[in-house]
């Protein structure tokens, strides 16, 4: 519970100050107490701040790297605005997109042939301009990672049961959507963030209650999660 907590909370509050930053910053410069376009330039340190949570939350090597990319992306973006680089869209953009696509489906490729007693225990799913379909029936689900980029995801666990501590699914949907299907006598905490997007729980609580208890945490962002039973 406590290293769910330490993993959820960071994100939340990062996003929020920076929104809330945000706020004050074109509130001032309407005002005409500042020059807002001055403090409007480190924008890219939201990139920065949506990656950060993004590789903590992962458990899969694809959604860690997806992390590391929004973070360069920020970094250089940043470096760019400061005038301490000079970044030439062309040269640095879809090159890089490329290598980094490149790379996830290949480490996707590789983790998703492990064969450890606890793999059945775990879901990883990556849907880049594609669809991705996963179904678990594992007796003691524990976690999962699912990432959609101009793609989607779908996730049947119906037939899955969670023993012991709640289970963790990290997700991060950008220009995409994912769906999750849990049983009905899951209890589901949503803890996503949505930015221009929807993180929906759409799920029935269970009339009496459940000790089977699936966090689901992460991003939404121009996309969509949604959680249903």
């Amino acid at each position: 519970m406590e290293n769910d907590a330490k993993i959820t909370f960071p994100s939340q509050l990062i996003l929020g100050l920076l929104i809330l930053i945000a706020g004050v910053i074109f509130l001032l410069g309407n005002l005409g107490i500042i020059d807002d376009e001055h403090y409007l330039r480190f924008w890219p340190v939201a990139l920065i701040a949506i990656g950060v949570p993004k590789v903590l939350q992962s458990r899969d090597n694809p959604g860690m790297l997806w992390g590391f990319l929004f973070i360069v992306l920020g970094t250089i973006l940043l470096l760019d605005n400061l005038g301490i680089l000079e970044v030439r869209i062309g040269v640095w953009g879809w090159p890089l997109i490329l290598v980094v696509i490149g790379a996830a489906l290949i480490l996707h490729a590789f983790s998703g042939g492990e064969t450890d007693a606890d793999s059945s225990s775990r879901i990883a799913a990556l849907a880049v301009m594609g669809g991705v379909v996963r179904k678990c029936n594992s007796p003691n689900f524990r976690s999962g990672d699912l990432t959609a980029i101009m793609g989607g995801c779908e996730i049947d666990l119906r037939e899955a049961s969670i023993e012991g501590p709640p289970a963790v699914i990290s997700t991060f949907a950008l220009w995409g959507g994912i769906e999750i299907k849990v049983p009905a006598d899951w209890s589901v905490a949503s803890k996503g963030i949505a930015l221009l997007g929807g993180f929906e729980d759409a799920t029935k609580p269970p009339l009496m209650g459940s000790d089977k208890r699936l966090i689901v945490q992460g991003f939404a962002i121009m996309g969509g999660v949604e959680i249903k039973n």
